[in-house]
């Protein structure tokens, strides 16, 4: 579509933000620098031992782990991470993670990472959804910091029925053996940051870790878009 066009379409149908429904500047993309501005930040990124880090067992020997923001029920945030889960608007997980690249970017949390893993779904709930969320977020930090992405070094194995509604304990034994690694790519010694969009009790990124933790002399970051205030 040529510049013209684009410009002409733009006056009888304005891209709007997709928070709060106002149209966007030239500037902005997605969502408007003003409902950027109110994201409920949670600070981990500068806070050893945070929040995000103590969902980790000690034994998976976790980096470092940060969350950008905060996830409360009924939230005006929550409902936009639903809406780029499950409305078919996964580009504002894209924007959401290039935010937290610029934000973040002088204070060292995405410094050394060689490779960027998403968090797999299952074949059967890519087909059934048509994307995966948390490749966004891994492409929306890769693109900024120049790394690059490996969607398929993690594979989902088993389709289990979905973690929402379950407490710490299920969780933890739906995910059990539920991720393998593709053996197709050699990872041996890089630094890998993990991702995902929201972490509440840890377990399913716990069983990626654990699973990458198997690869011989890998370190692990890891990052979500949200986590739940507990």
């Amino acid at each position: 579509m040529t510049d013209w066009l684009k410009a002409l379409l733009s006056v009888f149908y304005p891209e709007v933000c997709l928070q709060c429904g106002d149209a966007l500047d030239d500037d902005e993309h997605t969502i408007c620098n003003k409902c950027l501005g109110s994201l409920p930040r949670t600070f981990t990124a500068v806070s050893k031992n945070n929040q995000v880090e103590m969902k980790f067992a000690p034994d998976l020997q976790i980096l470092r782990a940060a969350a950008f923001c905060l996830y409360n029920q009924d939230s005006a945030f929550r409902n936009l991470i639903h809406h780029a889960k499950y409305g078919n608007r996964p580009e504002i997980m894209y924007r959401l993670a290039q935010q937290a690249v610029a934000e973040w970017h002088d204070n060292g949390f995405f410094d050394g990472i060689d490779v960027i893993i998403p968090v797999p779904l299952h074949k059967k709930k890519l087909r059934e959804r048509g994307y995966n969320q948390s490749d966004f977020i891994a492409h929306g930090i890769g693109d900024a910091l120049g790394v690059t992405v490996c969607e398929d070094a993690l594979t989902r194995i088993r389709n289990d029925r979905s973690q929402t509604m379950q407490d710490i304990i299920t969780r933890a034994t739906n995910v059990k053996g539920a991720f393998a690694i593709n053996p197709k790519h050699n990872l041996k010694g890089l630094t890998l940051l993990l991702v995902d969009d929201v972490l509440t009790t840890g377990a399913t990124l716990s069983e990626c870790a654990a699973q990458l933790r198997k690869i011989p002399k890998t370190k692990i970051v890891v990052f979500t878009l949200a986590t739940a205030n507990s």
